[in-house]
């Protein structure tokens, strides 16, 4: 299985923006959507120095529900 820790330190130089979809569950824009270095997940559940990434809503529902 693929680590899907996405640490904020890939995100400094990058301009983007968090939106907070529902509790817990955020997505992330890009200002230029070629410079995002996690293309594979569209939304993210914060953690301790970074997001975990998922493809899906309730994949990330079920993240956060557990944690």
């Amino acid at each position: 299985m693929k680590d899907n820790f996405c640490p904020s330190s890939e995100l400094y130089e990058v301009d983007y923006s968090t939106s907070q979809i529902e509790t817990g569950i955020y997505q992330i824009e890009f200002d230029k959507p070629d410079s995002n270095p996690f293309p594979e997940y569209k939304f993210f559940v914060r953690v301790g120095g970074g997001y975990r990434g998922f493809t899906s809503k309730k994949e990330a529902r079920a993240y956060y529900r557990q944690d």
